[in-house]
């Protein structure tokens, strides 16, 4: 399923303060981590606040209902494009 920056966008769910703090992120999706890891995935990244060295939480689930959760994976963004997408690579991917 494509991302849908309206629907369903990230939400910002912990920042820090002073220096260069990071950003924590919260995403649940259909869509495998592999798919999320595609360039420029979050289009709207640069719009949501996303700098790189964020951190993005995505949760799987599956699209059936009642939902069921198919993984949790912890990945940091590797690029924005100021006015555009944000890109999120991850270390190893449980789905």
């Amino acid at each position: 399923m494509p991302y849908n920056s309206t629907g369903n966008p990230p939400s910002l769910t912990s920042q820090g303060f002073g220096g260069k703090p990071f950003r924590v992120f919260a995403y649940k999706s259909s869509d495998l981590v592999g798919t999320v890891a595609a360039s420029s995935y979050f289009s709207n990244g640069h719009a949501l606040g996303m700098r790189v060295g964020d951190v993005v939480e995505v949760t799987v689930v599956s699209t059936a209902v009642p939902a069921a959760y198919l993984g949790h994976n912890v990945g940091r963004v590797s690029a924005v494009s100021t006015g555009a997408g944000a890109t999120v690579i991850f270390a190893s991917s449980s789905t």
